[in-house]
């Protein structure tokens, strides 16, 4: 009986997949923080150009179609 319990002892101090999971998730959701917050500064950083283009041709960044209305 005791041998048995010592076996089950060990397997059980040896089974460590659902730390191993956990471990995986964490990393999972700071990659997913990671990219949400690098998308977020970039769409910013994009948007900027673009505005800084729309006033150097003189635009409003209205979206009229532009023209000389001709």
């Amino acid at each position: 009986m005791l041998k048995l319990y010592t076996k089950a002892r060990a397997l059980l101090a040896t089974n460590d997949d659902g730390v191993t999971a956990a471990e995986y998730g964490l990393i999972l959701v700071l990659i997913v923080v990671a990219i949400a917050g690098l998308v977020g500064g970039l769409g910013t950083v994009i948007a900027d150009a673009f505005e800084r283009a729309t006033a150097g041709f003189g635009g409003d960044g209205g979206g009229d179609g532009g023209g000389d209305g001709a």
